[in-house]
């Protein structure tokens, strides 16, 4: 069993609107982030049970805190942190190349 705390299923997250993640190393010193999109991760999939998977390419972390998105993504937001079994999965937000 894990230590890190139940978060909301992405059918929660949808339901309130909202569609984007923010993912956070979770090395609090490296502090790289990442604004990407939820849709590939089906209803009944918590939060919580992704933050395992994610790696950070700048400091070789496993694990992540990821996060609603509440705000528009920025080009600043976005670093190098990848998901961890699915590499090809694109890091890119599209709203951060849409309002720019």
């Amino acid at each position: 069993m894990s230590d890190r705390p139940l978060k909301i299923t992405f059918a929660e997250l949808r339901a309130s609107g909202v569609r984007g993640l923010l993912i956070y190393c979770c090395n609090y010193r490296c502090s790289h982030s990442l604004a990407i999109s939820g849709d590939a991760w089906s209803d009944d999939v918590r939060l919580s049970d992704i933050e395992p998977r994610f790696v950070c390419t700048a400091c070789g972390q496993l694990g992540a805190d990821v996060r609603p998105n509440l705000h528009r993504c920025s080009r600043s937001a976005r670093t190098l942190i990848r998901l961890f079994n699915e590499p090809n999965l694109p890091l890119s937000c599209p709203i951060a190349s849409a309002s720019v």
